[in-house]
């Protein structure tokens, strides 16, 4: 499961990054991502 979020949590924020939203929105949907999947 860790390795799982792990992946989860970099691929979400390389997806996040090219989609050229700001770092804030970044941490947002990434906690809103790690809040779903249960990770927080």
């Amino acid at each position: 499961m860790s390795v799982m979020g792990l992946g989860i949590k970099g691929g979400a924020t390389v997806r996040f990054t090219l989609e050229g939203e700001s770092e804030e929105a970044d941490a947002e949907k990434l906690a809103a991502t790690l809040q779903e999947i249960g990770l927080v």
